[in-house]
Order: structure tokens, then sequence, then C-alpha cells
């Protein structure tokens, strides 16, 4: 393979990437594929496979009647009980797992509960499988409360030494309740000394498995393309190829692209990498890649460069193009990809928060009174109602316009009802108003259970309330109006015409002597695009892609790349190395992370550790550990490597976007690996050095740091509450002891538990508003001309009022929990102790990718509420404090004491009540 620092000075000679200094991570492609043509993604090598021919298409399957099969249908399996010949794994937390019917046939059911998890696995013989390729069915349903339920099915296989990256298979994520069919395909070594089917869920959840089936479909191996290096001509092929792929998915409107699911585009960049990587020309490679468009985009021009440019003919109206919000690819997250006719999708919303304790469980009923002009295709205007039970937000009641009857042209009344749920941890309502919709509407009217509930009304004329909170684009909203009746108060939402963006043919130089020109509107004639695409695709592969093939990473790191290179909001603050984990890297995106089922790490060290006095230092042993480890011991190697070697080469493939995050992502890894697997150290003790070696254990049994319990009493007037592990029923319980107390310290110091806006509710005296969401609404690749769309929402202040609150955070703290600090910081709710958050903010867009690797990344960026920067800085403490060697060694908590001081300097300082309390 070609040296990075000889590769990127001929990248920046190409014609195609003379705006490298500007879009240092357009360049970057080039690094990123050479490097996994040669290598895989990210993951130790994969057990050389035999010398193979370059495939051009993936090899036939074996006829069934050749083939092996184990088959598991449940059927002998007694209903209420562990089927037989499985055992439920080792570190099963709150999971039932046992066979039920399930109309005429029986199933495996597995219940998890909210932070359940739980593997039951079944032996199979082996020794008919060495060598083989095997592919494993299922199918599956799973009924989810929240986003983190599912399910699972898989296969492991035991070997000599340790577990290899490929000895462990996972089907694609089991998350629907419908029943379909899931698959996989894994290879079995030769030397392979077991064999066991595997089903996972996690909660809360409860899923179903029946008819799992393994068979032999070939060789192990069979059709895959050993690494090689990517470089010359084909290096440029490829990058060409890349470039234009992503342009013609993500925003030409082709209606033969957009029948195109991720499964097909999948296929086609696979079969685009095999067809012009060995293009010998520029004619070759115009003409390989014109082939590859026909069926999917055939008004995209392509010429070699010095041909006269084709000239660009009017667009008739109205025209069609993507409308994006982020990008759309997982229906359970925010981000939206359509096509339309409009200049964007034009929507306002405007809503208020209501204490949750005055409706939970009862039947709340919301009344809006409005009238107005609603003209075109999807505009609409109605009640905007949303139930929040966790704290990813999902679950729970809600209502929008298209699920109400019309607003009329005369005052019209709109009533929706519905049960608010016992666990609801926020209700948001407030209207909503969507494309061409021209209306006055009263402030809604709230019952629950029949009783009123009071909300804000919308304000004074021309100023909207601040219990309010208004998001969108499109539209100016305005208190009061002509369209009012006499002595009432409305709410006047009104679209604005804005200029249209700039909707041009893209034109550019691809690599490899090859421009294209890409429309990015094309017109319409009986409802299709024009023009009509008069080739067809070939036939889908029999196969899966899978990981162990070369053109599969390849097109793994293609499709990534053009993810992040067109719709990653950060490229302003951040700048960009070499595989799938590296490119996530070089995002410095704190959500950034690349899985894969082939990567166990299920198990953890049974010690913690953290950075003291610029050592890593253990800080916590259990129990159960029988190693001679102590608190306050100095790491100096892991697994035979220097600590800061060891360090570097994790963070390596990893993404954060500050170094407190970095360090406490790359401590939880190197702690992390399969069950059973060991980990050694050598640790420094008075001078003295040993060397210390443990057995991982499962996730369940995992050390928890030590920390007061919620609700205690840590010094004489002074609560305190984790939120880093309290539930809502907790905090409930709590709550009141928290309003009596002289001072509280709440620690932050993690992930929340529960939605953090029931805390912060009774934190604050006034209205408080969270971070600016921006959500990136990109017309033109490479972010070009990029504008965002604004969310948000506001908090109402609750009963009973919490006084004189510390707060405790550091790197641990993010996401979730830097929206909550982020509103301590811009409110002055409290004293800030500790050290700066993760700074990274902002709702996951995950996606999948071929070969089974899977991909989380920030969508939208976050803005503190001053529109100051957030990522890369996170809330800073305005009390700094750190731990020290010897607090360490005697097992103390000096942040926590830091706290607990600057509450009794508040306490001290605050002033007496009439009955001398303070």
């Amino acid at each position: 393979m070609a040296r990075v620092d000889r590769i990127l000075p001929a990248v920046m000679r190409t014609a195609a990437w003379r705006s490298c200094h500007r879009r240092a991570m357009r360049c970057q492609i080039l690094l990123w594929v050479t490097f996994l043509a040669s290598f895989g993604c990210g993951a130790p090598p994969a057990r050389p496979a035999p010398p193979a021919a370059p495939p051009v298409a993936a090899p036939a399957v074996t006829p069934a009647a050749e083939l092996a099969s184990d088959v598991e249908d449940f059927e002998n399996a007694p209903v209420g009980g562990v089927p037989p010949g499985w055992t439920i794994a080792a570190g099963a937390k709150d999971a039932v797992f046992a066979a039920t019917r399930d109309g005429a046939g029986a199933v495996l059911q597995i219940a998890t509960a909210a932070g359940g998890s739980g593997a039951i696995r079944r032996p199979i013989a082996v020794a008919r499988y060495r060598g083989k390729r095997v592919e494993i069915t299922a199918r599956g349903s799973c009924k989810r409360e929240n986003l983190r339920g599912r399910a699972i099915v898989g296969v492991d296989v035991e070997r000599p030494g340790a577990r290899g990256y490929d000895d462990r298979v996972r089907t694609a994520t089991i998350d629907v309740p419908d029943w379909k069919d899931y698959r996989a395909i894994v290879d079995i070594a030769r030397d392979a000394t077991g064999l066991a089917l595997v089903v996972e869920a996690s909660g809360p959840s409860t899923a179903q498995i029946d008819d799992i089936r393994l068979r032999v479909i070939g060789d192990a191996g069979a059709g895959d393309e050993p690494p090689r290096a990517l470089a010359g001509r084909g290096l440029d092929n490829v990058v060409a190829f890349a470039r234009l792929y992503g342009i013609v998915r993500y925003f030409h409107p082709g209606d033969e692209a957009a029948a195109l699911d991720d499964a097909a585009w999948e296929r086609f960049v696979i079969r685009g990498v095999r067809a012009v990587e060995r293009a010998p020309d520029a004619a070759a490679l115009k003409a390989r890649l014109e082939e590859l468009l026909a069926p999917v985009a055939p008004a995209v021009v392509i010429r070699r460069e010095g041909e006269p440019a084709p000239a660009v003919a009017a667009v008739e109206r109205p025209a069609l193009h993507w409308n994006h919000r982020g990008l759309g690819m997982l229906k359970e997250y925010e981000y939206e990809s359509t096509r339309g006719t409009d200049d964007g999708r034009a929507i306002a919303t405007i809503t208020t928060s209501i204490d949750p304790a005055l409706v939970r469980g009862k039947e709340l009923q919301v009344t809006l009174r409005g009238h107005g002009k609603i003209t075109g295709d999807g505009a609409d205007a109605g009640l905007w109602i949303a139930e929040r039970r966790r704290p990813e937000g999902d679950g729970g009641f809600h209502s929008e316009p298209q699920m109400q009857p019309p607003l009329g042209a005369t005052w019209t009344t709109i009533s929706v009802a519905g049960k608010i749920s016992g666990d609801a941890a926020a209700i948001q309502l407030g209207v909503q108003v969507i494309r061409n919709a021209d209306v006055w509407l009263e402030a809604p009217v709230v019952t629950a259970d029949g009783r009123p509930v009071a909300i804000a009304g919308w304000g004074v004329p021309g100023e909207l309330a601040g219990a309010w909170t208004r998001i969108g684009t499109g539209f100016t909203v305005a208190v009061g109006g002509s369209g009012c009746d006499r002595l009432r108060t409305c709410l006047h939402a009104s679209p604005t015409r804005a200029a249209s963006p700039d909707r041009q043919p893209w034109t550019g130089a691809l690599g490899g002597g090859v421009v294209a020109a890409v429309p990015l509107e094309l017109a319409t004639r009986d409802g299709k695009t024009v023009p009509a695409a008069t080739a067809s695709l070939p036939p889908s592969d029999a196969l899966p892609p899978l990981a162990s093939d070369r053109a599969t990473r390849l097109a793994a790191v293609i499709i990534a790349w053009n993810i992040f290179e067109h719709f990653y909001p950060y490229f302003d603050v951040v700048g960009t190395d070499a595989t799938l984990r590296r490119l996530v890297h070089d995002l410095r995106d704190g959500h950034g992370t690349v899985a894969h089922p082939g990567e166990d790490l299920s198990a953890s060290a049974p010690w913690l550790w953290e950075p003291v006095a610029g050592k890593l230092v253990i800080t916590q042993v259990s129990e159960h550990c029988t190693c001679d480890l102590r608190p306050g011991d100095a790491v100096t190697a892991i697994d035979g490597a220097p600590t800061e070697a060891a360090f570097a080469a994790a963070s390596a493939l990893m993404s954060a976007a500050t170094e407190q995050h970095m360090t406490d992502k790359v401590l939880r890894r190197l702690r992390s690996g399969p069950e059973g697997s060991r980990r050694r150290l050598t640790v420094e003790r008075a001078g003295v050095a040993h060397e210390v070696e443990a057995t991982l254990v499962v996730s369940t049994a995992a050390l928890v740091e030590k920390r007061p319990d919620s609700g205690d009493e840590i010094a004489p007037g002074i609560r305190y509450v984790n939120l880093d592990k309290a539930t809502r029923e907790q905090w409930e319980k709590i709550l009141p002891d928290l309003a009596a107390a002289q001072a509280v310290v709440c620690d932050m110091r993690g992930y929340p538990a529960f939605s953090l806006v029931a805390p912060l509710a009774h934190f604050t005296r006034t209205p408080v508003r969270s971070a600016q969401w921006q959500m990136p609404t990109p017309v033109r690749p490479d972010r070009e001309d990029l504008t965002f769309y604004e969310e948000g929402w506001t908090i109402q202040p609750a009963e009973p009022y919490v006084r004189n609150v510390v707060f405790l955070t550091d790197g641990r703290a993010v996401s979730a929990a830097e929206t909550f600090m982020g509103i301590v910081e811009a409110y002055k709710l409290g004293p800030i102790v500790g050290s700066p958050t993760a700074g990274i903010n902002g709702n996951v867009n995950p996606f999948n990718l071929p070969g089974g690797y899977r991909v989380w990344w920030t969508g939208l960026q976050t803005l503190k509420q001053d529109g100051s920067r957030h990522h890369g800085i996170g809330i800073l403490p305005t009390v700094p404090a750190t731990r020290t060697l010897a607090g360490v060694a005697a097992g103390r908590d000096e942040v926590l004491e830091k706290a607990i001081e600057v509450a009794q300097q508040r306490i001290k300082a605050a002033p007496k009540n009439s009955k001398g309390r303070r």
C-alpha cells in the first residue's frame, strides 16, 4: 500500500480535488479507500482467505439438496419453560426466556424490563460445518417500549485461543412488531471446536423468535476477493465513482434512484467498485460509469475532461427535487428526506410544557379554535401534543395536524383526547402549521379527567409569552391581528416567501479524467420524472454483502464517507486518516461509533480507573477480583504495551470532540472484551512494579462507582441525588426531602437514567429553554450554502422548588446530560463543580453498512442558548475540582467533597427568613 504522505500530494495535484485545502474531508476519501482495500474495517485482520480471482458477481449458492442443516422450531419446548438444549447465558438480568404458543405453533419469547438484557444459547455439533460458509435464518418480531428494546439471533464459533473478529455473527436487529425474516452469513474456521446458536434481547421489550435454521451454502471464503492495495489508476477510478454515487443518491431526484432501498444501493456500490477499478483510461471509466447509471439516473451526463459541456436546458415547472431535514434513514429518528416540488418543508411548531404530574394516568383533552386559508399538498394546521416517557423521547400519546380534522376558512373547533401514561416524563402541547397555511389560532384549552389544566396565554400583541417555544422555518408568527375575534387574543402564523435555493445542476470533475453534470431537479410528466430509464439493474446477488470481501469493505467506506461529506453538521468546527473507524475518529464526533457483530465487548474488567495527576490510576477494585490491585496503584502497561501506547492505539479508532470525552471512551474500551477473556496490567505501588492478570466479567456483574444513595443526607442539611443512576420513581420519592433540605448536591457525572425535564422543572422559578438544535437542510452537495432549521423546547417551573443546588459533572456527561447541564449553565441554576463535560450534543442518526457494520454519528448541530459553540467545548465548571493520588488511595471522592464544601458556603451565605431558616 502506498504511504499516506505520498498519496496526499498526488491528490492535491488532481484537478478534481483542487478545493481540498477548503474541504479537507473530501480529500481523505482517497486515503480511506486506499486503506480499506488493503485491510479490514478497523478490526483485527481476518483469517487469510485462499487466493481467488476478483469476482464480477457473488458465487452461486450450492443447491439445497446438498446442504447440511440444523433447525430449531421450538415445537418440542414445554410452554412456559426454557426450550430443551438451550441455556440462559450468565449475566442475564431482568429477562425471562420461555417457550409460548403463537397461533398454531410454539415460539421462543424473551421479555425484558427497562435496563434488562440477556442471551440464551444452544450448542450445535460443529463437525459438519468446519471450513464451510453457513447461513443462519430466523423469523422474529419485537414489541418494544422505547428505542432500546430489541432482539437479535446469531452464531458463536469457538476456536483455540481468543475469539477472532469473524467468529461471531448476528442478524440485523429485530426491532419491529411484525414478523419478518432475518439472516446472516458466517464462515466457520477449519479448526473450530464448538458452535452455538445465540438469541439475545434487551429491553424494555417482548421479542418472539421462531424457525431458526443453520445451513451450509458453500466453502468458507468462497468468492471473496482477498485484500490488496488500491492505487494508481484504480484509486482514481474508485474515487470518481464514490463522488458520483453520493451526489446521485442524495441529491438527484429521479424516480429510478428514489425507488432503490438501502440494500439495493449497497449492491449498486459494490458492483460499481468492481466495475470501475480496472478501467484503463478516462474513456473506459466514462463508459463504465454511464453503464452503471443508465438504470438509476439516465439524466446524468458524464464526459471526459476537455470535452465541451452540454447546454443546460431550463426545467419545466413544477420541478421535483429532494428536501432534506438532516438525512432521513431510519423511521424512528426525527430526520427526514422527501422529494417534492416546493422549496422545502415550511413548518412552525409553537409549544409549551405542562407538569406531567398533573396529567399522568388521566384522560387528556385539548381543544383548539381557529380559522385560516390552507392550500396545496401537505399544507395543514392544528394541535401538536407529545408525551415523552423515556430519555430518548419516545412512546406515549401523540397527535399532530395530519391526524386531526382540517381547520376551516371560518372559525373551526378541533378537539383531541387521549390517555396519558402513568409514567409520563414530560408533556409538550401547542400548535403546528405546515407549508402553505395562513391561520389565526386561539390558545388551546386543556382538561385532565374533565378538570381544567392551566396553561399560559399567547401573550400580548406583538410579543409571544415566554412560556411558549417557537421552532421551525418558513413562517412569521405574531400575537394578535385582524383575524382575531373582538376582545380575544390569537396567534397569527403566515408563510414567508424566501428566495428559491440554487438547484442548478451540480457540475464538476470527479477524478480519473471524467466530469459529471448531475441535475438536482427534474420535470415530471404523468407523475413520473423525465427522462425515464430504458436499462434495468442486473439481478441481485444471492448472498448478502460480506465484510470478508474487499469490494464490500470499500463500499462500506464509500457510503459512510458520502453521508458525512454531505450531511455532517460540524465541519466548520473539525478537520479530518484512514479505516472505517478512523474515518469516524476524524469527525471528532463524541457520538461517533462503529459497531460490528464480530466485536464482543459484553464483559468488563473488575476494576475502575481514571487519570489522576498525570497517571492512569486504579480507583476501585471489585471484591470478587482475585488480583493484587489497590486504589492508588498506577498502571504503567496494559497487555504488555506501555499505557500511553495502548491509549493512543485505542483512541485512533474512536471519536470524541474533546480530550476529556476521549479519555472516558478509551478507558471504558480498554476495560471491555469478550466474557472470560483476560486483561494483563503492570502496576506500580510505592515505587515497586508488579504484574496483575484478571478475567473480564459479564456486564451485569460490572463494577459500579461508589457514590452515596440518592436521597442521602451527606452533610447536615445537605441532600444528594445521583442523576446517573436514579430512576424517575426514585426522584419522585425523594423530591420532598430535597425540597426541605438547606442545599442539594446533584451529581451528573455520567448519563441520565430518566428524562431530566422533571428535575429541571423543580430547580427553577422561571421558564428555562433548551439549547438551540440546528437541523441541517442541505440543498446542494458538499454542504454548499448549507442552511439550518432551528428547534428547541421550554421547561415550565414546577413545585416544590428545590433551592441551593450544587451540580457535579465531568467528561462522562454527554449528550442528554449536557442538555441538562447546558440549561444549568445558561440560567445559572447553581455552581458547577468538577471538570468540563464531553462537548458533544445533538440527536444521533445511525445507519447500517454492507458487511454488517453500524455507524452512529451526530445528525444535527447544537449551539448554546446564546448561540455560541458547544461542540468541542462542553459545559465548563465554575468551581474546578479533581482527585489526587492521596485521595484515591484513601478511597475519597474529593470532587464530591468539594461540592459539599460549596453547598455549605451557600447555606452560610443564605439570608434567614422570619422563622430563622436559611
